[in-house]
């Protein structure tokens, strides 16, 4: 818990809500999308967004990979789970969504269709060795956290020769969500779709590095800034990205904390701060460095011991 409260700090928050107020533009507003659901969850349960300006205005956004799966999918998943002499596994997340026609795969379940719910993809292995009679398909569906698993399992079956395994893959990337919302009907208008920037979820990062977002602070000109999931990373995300807008950049930052000395404050891992070799070499994460990060306000130094 020590490597937690640092990031839960009220008198921390206190300190980077007055350098947020300090930096904002009181004639202007600022739309920030924070991406993942694990941030929304902070937002809320911490009171996030009481702390901001009032021109400061977070846009929740997709939150995970349930939320923006196509219906059309899962009324498939309802449809195989349905026929005779197969067995859908799922992890738990999908079992109560609800699809066309009010139907579900709970419901399905109730009406006599095989449904499995697992914790961990490589559980469908078990089951697909337990029933050799049955076709066991395996209902793939995440962002890029969850793709390493899938591709696990389907290793692991090809290595134990397992025949009566299926995946069926509904993995989804993020940037491509990104994209989808700013090429919405209406993106950067007023009245409907606008985000100034976002907050990029840091466990997908962690997968596939910040390389796939650099095109949207050069094509869109949206600045993106990875965060952890505490409510000071997303305070400090929200400074970041005021700070780019305010200077008219575009770019990514990386301030996800690496190591255990980062107890009290997530530093910003650019050259003055680097992160942890084994980091690096696990996650391929980067930084640009911004003219701010070189060094932080005394102010913040001094709140949060960095």
């Amino acid at each position: 818990m020590r490597y937690i409260r640092g990031f839960r700090d009220g008198g921390a928050a206190a300190a980077l809500s007055q350098l947020i107020e300090a930096e904002v533009d009181a004639t202007r507003e600022y739309h920030l999308m924070e991406f993942c659901g694990g941030h929304t969850h902070a937002i809320f349960r911490y009171g996030v967004e009481d702390l901001l300006p009032k021109n400061v205005r977070l846009v929740h956004g997709p939150g995970c990979p349930v939320c923006v799966l196509a219906m059309p999918r899962l009324d498939a998943a309802i449809e195989l789970a349905s026929k005779p002499n197969v067995t859908l596994v799922s992890y738990g997340d999908m079992v109560r969504v609800p699809a066309s026609r009010r139907r579900s795969l709970l419901k399905a379940r109730a009406q006599g269709a095989d449904v499995r719910m697992v914790y961990s993809a490589l559980e469908t292995l078990d089951i697909a060795a337990a029933h050799p009679e049955r076709e066991i398909v395996f209902f793939a569906i995440g962002f890029e956290t969850t793709t390493p698993a899938t591709a696990h399992l389907i290793l692991e079956a090809h290595r134990r020769g397992l025949r009566n395994l299926t995946v069926y893959c509904n993995h989804v990337t993020t940037p491509a969500a990104i994209q989808s919302i700013l090429d919405a009907p209406g993106a950067g208008e007023d009245n409907q779709v606008r985000i100034d920037g976002f907050i990029g979820p840091s466990h997908v990062s962690a997968v596939i590095g910040s390389a796939p977002y650099e095109a949207f602070s050069e094509v869109y000109q949206k600045p993106v800034v990875i965060a952890g999931f505490e409510p000071l990373d997303v305070m400090q995300a929200v400074y970041m990205l005021v700070k780019q807008i305010n200077d008219g950049r575009a770019c990514v930052e990386n301030q996800v904390s690496s190591g255990a000395d980062s107890v009290s404050w997530p530093r910003v891992p650019c050259a003055s701060n680097p992160p942890m070799p084994n980091m690096t070499q696990r996650s391929g994460l980067s930084c640009k460095r911004g003219p701010y990060a070189k060094t932080r306000p005394a102010s913040v130094r001094q709140s949060f011991g960095a």
